[in-house]
């Protein structure tokens, strides 16, 4: 796992190039909780939805195949690049950019070829029309999803979706709809869980 002295240094680079730092040593132990489950994307090529500065990139692509981070915020996008600077693996891209658009490049073959998606704290921030088009155009290229969220809402950026992915079994009802068989995982403060679904 990241090293402490590394997230330190990485704060102090992102701080300079971002509109403050999400991606805290203070909540490394949502990172922890993902590590004991990060195997499924062993040998995968993997697309994190919402990836901010890349921390949890940093940590997949230690074991997947490949990898590519999208985030609309063009700071987190700067603070991703920093991070790329001490990832080892050569297949590892970050595109800054919406969710729509990065479909629209998807759909016309313009990104990297992905067959696991991750989305941590991230999935309840888009829209109801963004959530459909992600069941229909990026989760059947997928055999692995897997999804932190919120169990109260908190996120005040966006209007929710319907679909409500602050409540675990919502989310669990997503992804068995689109042929995932899914497992729900807790940390001990129960704020947070991560959805593990598998084809």
């Amino acid at each position: 796992m990241i090293t402490e002295k590394l997230h330190q240094e990485l704060e102090k680079r992102w701080a300079k190039v971002g509109a403050g730092v999400y991606q805290k040593r203070s909540r490394v132990h949502r990172l922890e909780f993902f590590l004991k489950h990060i195997h499924h994307f062993k040998g995968k090529s993997v697309c994190e939805l919402g990836c901010n500065a890349g921390l949890y990139g940093y940590e997949i692509a230690k074991v997947a195949e490949s990898y590519v981070g999208v985030d609309k915020g063009d700071y987190y996008h700067d603070q991703a690049l920093v991070t790329k600077e001490y990832i080892r693996n050569h297949n590892v891209e970050f595109i800054q950019g919406n969710i729509k658009d990065f479909i629209k490049l998807d759909i016309a073959g313009k990104v990297p070829k992905y067959n696991a998606l991750f989305s941590s704290f991230a999935l309840y921030h888009f829209s109801q029309k963004e959530v459909d088009r992600i069941a229909e155009t990026m989760l059947p290229k997928c055999s692995v999803v897997i999804i932190s969220t919120r169990t109260k809402k908190r996120t005040p950026f966006r209007p929710y979706n319907k679909m409500k992915f602050e409540k675990p079994e919502n989310v669990v009802n997503y992804l068995e709809r689109a042929g995932f068989a899914c497992k729900v995982h807790w940390p001990n403060s129960k704020k947070y869980a991560l959805i593990v679904g598998l084809k």
